[in-house]
């Protein structure tokens, strides 16, 4: 079954089991937003660092993610070598960032690193709406980063 027909049997199922998004709405979150006065030493340790390097604070991985500090230390120290420490340039990584932002429809991820982007040369490939579907999108991406290089 190819992705496009998996994306549309999804709310068909969901209508079928009776899943409707005034269902969505009332659930409570499996994850709500932790809160520093809400951690433990631990976790405040890591957040604080994460704090330092991150333009979007404790939201998208981070939030799941310090629920166990431990592996939250441990993934921010991964995130921390291949963003700032690898061989690859800063610029190509905003620009694998962004691409893989795209094929995934990320938003928080666009959103995080486009300003990076745009700050690094790359202003048409952060201008590129990512909430597209449209077949060509990750080819404009990749043809705004050839051209800008």
């Amino acid at each position: 079954m190819s992705q496009s027909n998996i994306h549309a049997a999804v709310p068909l199922l969901a209508a079928a089991l009776g899943i409707g998004a005034a269902h969505a709405q009332d659930a409570p979150k499996r994850f709500p937003q932790i809160t520093l006065e809400q951690m433990n030493a631990q976790q405040r340790e890591v957040a604080e660092q994460i704090l330092k390097i991150s333009s979007i604070g404790l939201t998208g991985p981070y939030n799941p993610l310090l629920r166990s500090p431990v592996r939250a230390a441990r993934w921010r120290a991964v995130f921390d070598y291949l963003r700032f420490n690898s061989s690859v340039p800063l610029r190509l990584n905003e620009f694998a960032i962004l691409i893989q932002a795209r094929a995934l429809t990320a938003q928080v991820e666009w959103y995080a690193h486009a300003p990076m982007a745009q700050a690094r040369g790359q202003r048409r490939l952060a201008s590129i709406d990512t909430r597209s579907r449209s077949p060509g999108t990750v080819a404009r991406v990749a043809r705004a980063h050839r051209e800008t290089a």
